[in-house]
């Protein structure tokens, strides 16, 4: 989406609710140094500027049965549809070096 590639100083890993694995999210502008792996230091006018709102027609919505529902709203972003991420283990084999591509210069917001 001509954002400039998300560097792993201005990412930590955390395991979301309900996944048995980490997904990299990008550092708020007010992160907790405390974050294993937290860069020490401010962070660069690039990071700030991934942060920014973005302009577009393409919005993602990703949904599907929960519960009791016959469909719910499991999320929506701005932009195409995302591979799985590399730690997902229903990621197929043929697929994990685009998703592990993909994954090495993007972020999840948190």
């Amino acid at each position: 989406m001509g954002q400039p590639a998300v560097l792993d100083i201005w990412t930590h890993r955390k395991t979301r609710p309900g996944r048995e694995y980490p997904s990299r999210l990008l550092l708020p502008p007010s992160y907790d140094t405390t974050l294993p792996g937290a860069p020490q230091r401010p962070l660069h006018d690039t990071h700030q500027a991934l942060l920014e709102p973005l302009q577009g027609r393409l919005v993602t919505v990703i949904g599907g049965p929960a519960d009791n529902q016959a469909c719910m709203l499991y999320t929506s972003f701005g932009g195409p549809p995302t591979p799985q991420e590399p730690s997902d283990p229903s990621l197929a084999p043929e697929k994990r070096g685009a998703s592990e591509a993909f994954w090495a210069v993007h972020a999840l917001m948190p």
